[in-house]
């Protein structure tokens, strides 16, 4: 089985039930498959960045990305 692709509209409820206290990490692991590890680098990056830690593209989305495709048009 491979690893679930969650929306960022579901990894940031996951992470408010979390922080909540509505949900136990065991459960997020009995449900969703997941990992301790997973949901702290969630949490971290949702604090950090808000929504936009999960929709800004992908994993190899940076700073960068943008100044450069405006380089790249101009």
């Amino acid at each position: 089985m491979g690893k679930i692709k969650f929306t960022p509209e579901k990894k940031i409820e996951i992470i408010e039930a979390y922080k909540s206290g509505k949900v136990a990490y065991s459960q997020l692991q009995d449900v969703y498959g997941m990992n301790r590890d997973e949901i702290y680098r969630w949490i971290s990056k949702y604090e950090a960045n808000g929504i936009e830690a999960f929709v800004s593209g992908n994993r190899r989305y940076s700073a960068y990305a943008a100044p450069r495709e405006q380089q790249n048009r101009g």
